[in-house]
């Protein structure tokens, strides 16, 4: 670029700092100080002519708009503790109480099959209708956009009816058929906020994070611009977004709930609010269990974890608040599903399945024991007769018509006198033992 014309963007770009101002200037000055930048311009100036043609305009600028009454004010206006104490602001209003801020950013977060994108369309529909969320966390009714690349219509058609069966529902949804969201394309990204704009949306759900970019999510480099822009959407409503975990340890399981979602930890540093759902084994085929925690929370000090079921009724699916989930009891389920990983396909002696459980800082001994006992009484694993008892799984595929297999391995875990049920197993336990005895008192053909 040639010096009169960098002296020229210099000149523009503190004008237009000054618009305002300048707006009650005469145009004659301006014209003046551009005479000034031809007579002054060489096309040969060295670097230190051209600082020092451009510190005297700089010069020249400051005093015709002195002369003119406009004094250049300071760039960035700091704030002192005083005058910030001394502001009022609005209470934090809320899209869904203590889960999803007004214009906030927040991560639904889960590994694959944990019911995160049923999940968020249950929100959705409480959202467009301004019903509370399992009675718990009161919403507030607007109107909700859902950018789902994953699903075809059809599919989504199928599942917001199998969750409502209301008629009218304002929730509209990205055409993913005709075209392919990306947060990259501006053409797209400019139709999508005008859209917003037009329909007074303050819900966007992005299904998923992953297909709204192409950028490399483990580099926080080029993640930065991806977030400007989810920044941006967040200038005109909430923005809700789901995103898929890594696998964490040899358990499957991350040391820290929240950090195991995929890619740079600059996307978990990035949202207000983050929710992790863990899929837990059903009660029945027709009931699944979720526990939701939530592992980010800026504004607000977390909620406990709880649970809720998605269930087959006649008329569809309803999803059902059971209540909250106790922190040891969370630690127990996370015991559980690490034994049962790592006996998939091996086995291992009690000292062994502890140790490794224990390393892996998912929890501690007793914790490991109790899931050990539990997991024998739902009769999901099993162990030698003899110590030191060697563990693995129960094979479901084997006939036991009498059950007598499993009575031996309930007596062979622990002694038969009376003892306080573990952790997680209900009260009948005392009942199950003595009909356990009387059956080990008759004779075995």
């Amino acid at each position: 670029m040639r010096d009169k014309e960098k002296l020229e963007v210099w000149l523009n770009r503190s004008l237009t700092k000054q618009e305002e101002s300048l707006a009650k200037l005469s145009s004659e000055p301006l014209k003046n100080l551009k005479k000034t930048i031809e007579k002054q311009s060489g096309q040969n100036d060295t670097a230190e002519e051209f600082k020092t043609k451009l510190s005297a305009l700089r010069y020249m600028v400051s005093e015709e708009l002195g002369r003119r009454g406009y004094t250049e004010e300071q760039k960035i206006k700091f704030i002192s503790w005083n005058e910030l104490r001394n502001q009022e602001f609005e209470e934090p209003r809320w899209i869904i109480e203590n889960l999803i801020p007004e214009k906030g950013l927040v991560a639904i977060t889960g590994s694959p099959e944990s019911g995160k994108s049923w999940f968020t369309e249950y929100l959705a529909i409480k959202v467009a209708s301004g019903e509370s969320i399992f009675n718990q966390f009161p919403a507030t009714k607007t109107p909700v956009l859902i950018i789902d690349q994953e699903n075809l219509q059809a599919w989504l058609n199928r599942r917001i009816r199998q969750l409502s069966s209301q008629q009218e529902l304002p929730i509209y949804f990205f055409p993913k058929e005709e075209a392919n969201f990306s947060l990259e394309d501006e053409e797209v990204f400019s139709e999508v906020l005008d859209f917003v704009e037009e329909n007074e949306i303050k819900l966007i759900i992005i299904d998923t994070l992953r297909l709204a970019h192409g950028k490399e999510e483990n580099s926080s480099t080029e993640m930065k611009p991806v977030f400007d822009k989810l920044k941006e959407l967040t200038t005109k409503a909430a923005v809700v977004f789901i995103h898929h975990h890594r696998k964490g340890n040899k358990f499957g399981l991350s040391k820290v709930p929240g950090e195991d979602m995929m890619g740079s930890i600059f996307i978990r540093g990035a949202v207000d609010y983050q929710l992790t759902l863990t899929k837990k084994e059903g009660v029945a085929d027709s009931v699944t269990r979720v526990n939701i925690t939530q592992t980010k929370s800026r504004y607000t000090r977390p909620i406990k974890p709880f649970e809720i079921t998605l269930e087959q009724t006649d008329t569809g699916l309803e999803f059902v608040y059971q209540g909250e989930v106790q922190p040891e009891k969370l630690k127990l389920d996370e015991a559980k599903e690490a034994i049962l990983a790592l006996l998939e396909g091996e086995s291992f002696n009690r000292k062994e399945v502890i140790d490794q459980v224990v390393e892996s800082e998912i929890c501690g001994t007793r914790t490991v024991e109790e899931a050990l006992k539990v997991l024998v009484y739902e009769k999901k694993i099993t162990h030698t007769k003899t110590k030191p008892h060697i563990y693995s799984l129960i094979d479901s595929s084997e006939e036991d018509p009498a059950n007598r297999n499993s009575i031996y391995k309930l007596r062979d875990a622990e002694s038969l006198e009376k003892r306080q049920p573990p952790l997680g197993v209900t009260e009948d336990y005392d009942k199950i033992t003595e009909e356990a005895v009387k059956v080990f008192a008759e004779p075995l053909n």
